[in-house]
């Protein structure tokens, strides 16, 4: 059987900062054991690493799934899905009201022919555009050999293929079974902001303190102080040499200053970012990277999946598609290569004060190694010698550089903050002897932004011009 729920809803050394007022984990608890927490990465476009993982799990269950998911189309997935029923396992899950159309009729179609469970949530006050944005699945919750499978991976084709995500995999019970509490509060109906008002929520759910390691686990919403906002806040203050992160979307004003003052101690700080948001009217990286050249910041490093977009629309045709621009599907942290922070949440106002998010804070070793692996391959890519250009009204000249470049391609476009509209390309050309400069077709309301590639399409060369 399965039954859907739709949600509409509006003194160790990671902690001997925490002095506040109902900034406590709601559970603390000393395990006499390991931490075993599985991370993996779909960092390979065409990966189907996290599907066959997936649908290994719930081909071993035996008798419940209940499932937390904002988006859920998988072909592989749903046939799994629909083995489990089958056997008689029963299955239940909690989505998002806003994509019952988009992403569930099919699924409702199959499983329930058309049938489905309200939630009980009053609409009146929950429509405010907020998202039941969990993406976990627990399975057998309660038996010997339970599992939890939880990301920034929503269960599609598309986004397992094309959009750097990551899950982690776990069968310690007790974890499990303060994943079970938040979706026994999803499925009764109590979701968002009205999580707030129950005794028994608190968004610091967590703190286990393992052998090897220790872990927070943190829901969303918060409220003020208590809440994961103010744990990344408190984690960026405690760096000290370095801060890397992995970012779909920053638009909180507080943790862009956050970053900006490290960087102006002199901590390091390397972000990669999508370029889907780069460039829209609420995000922090324009101000970013206007008081980087400001005050001349060169330990501040900002670097976008616009290469990524521009060379997988090249390799990769979509039907239906005037672009193809995947998601940087990743919201982490990891602060001098020791705290790992990672979950659902943007860096919003609704990621972080209206939404259904699930995020962990960790210091365990493994899982920090696998993530600083997935994250250097990216930045590997999309990293390249800087170059500077100037510009002369339609002509722009490369000043740097430029013997190592001869013989390479140039590519000159303007971002558009919308993942369907092609970013215009503005000019190309093939640096040679005589041959620096590329003229412009058009102007770009923001900055330009200028790679150099060999003919294998990878990059050698980037830089941005005002």
């Amino acid at each position: 059987m399965i039954v859907l729920i739709f949600v509409y809803i509006g003194g160790n050394k990671m902690r001997d900062i925490f002095q506040r007022d109902n900034y406590y984990p709601q559970t603390k608890e000393r395990i006499g054991a390991n931490l075993d927490l599985e991370i993996l990465f779909n960092d390979q476009v065409k990966s189907d690493v996290f599907s066959q993982r997936i649908v290994q799990v719930i081909d071993g269950a035996k008798q419940s799934i209940k499932i937390a998911m904002f988006a859920l189309t998988s072909p592989a997935i749903i046939s799994a899905l629909d083995r489990a029923e089958g056997r008689g396992v029963v299955i239940e899950l909690v989505f998002d009201e806003s994509n019952r159309e988009r992403y569930y009729a099919s699924l409702i179609n199959v499983f329930l022919e058309g049938q489905a469970v309200s939630g009980g949530v009053d609409d009146e006050v929950y429509n405010v555009g907020y998202y039941m944005h969990n993406k976990f699945v627990l399975i057998d919750n309660g038996l010997a050999d339970a599992r939890l499978i939880a990301g920034t991976l929503n269960w599609t084709d598309w986004q397992e293929q094309y959009d750097p995500s990551y899950l982690i995999i776990t069968s310690r019970p007790e974890i499990l079974e303060v994943y079970n509490a938040e979706w026994e509060r999803l499925w009764s109906g109590i979701s968002g902001t009205n999580k707030l008002r129950q005794s028994n929520y608190q968004p610091w759910a967590a703190e286990f303190v393992y052998n090897n390691a220790t872990l927070e686990l943190w829901w969303g919403p918060g409220f003020k102080e208590n809440s994961f906002h103010q744990r990344l806040l408190d984690l960026i203050a405690q760096a000290e040499n370095n801060i890397s992160v992995a970012i779909w979307q920053l638009t909180d004003y507080d943790l862009a200053r956050a970053l900006l003052a490290k960087a102006i101690q002199g901590v390091k700080i390397s972000i990669i970012t999508d370029d889907f948001n780069f460039w829209s009217s609420n995000s922090e990286f324009s101000y970013l990277l206007k008081q980087k050249e400001l005050l001349g910041l060169d330990n501040m490093e900002i670097i976008t999946d616009s290469w990524r977009s521009v060379d997988l629309d090249k390799i990769y045709q979509v039907e239906g598609e005037d672009f193809f621009n995947s998601y940087f599907h990743r919201h982490e942290l990891l602060v001098d290569n020791k705290i790992l922070a990672l979950g659902t949440a943007n860096w919003s106002y609704r990621g972080f004060w209206g939404n259904d998010e699930s995020n962990l804070v960790t210091d365990d070793l493994n899982v920090i190694q696998a993530w600083q692996e997935s994250w250097n391959y990216h930045y590997q890519n999309l990293q390249a010698q800087e170059l500077y250009f100037e510009k002369n009204d339609q002509v722009l000249t490369l000043v740097n550089g430029f013997d190592k470049l001869i013989g390479k391609n140039l590519l000159a476009i303007c971002e558009v903050s919308n993942e369907a509209v092609k970013p215009l390309i503005l000019g190309q050309a093939t640096l040679n002897d005589l041959n620096r400069d590329v003229e412009m077709i058009g102007s770009c309301p923001h900055l330009i932004q200028v790679f150099v590639y060999d003919d294998d399409n990878k990059l050698v060369g980037a830089g941005r011009v005002n």
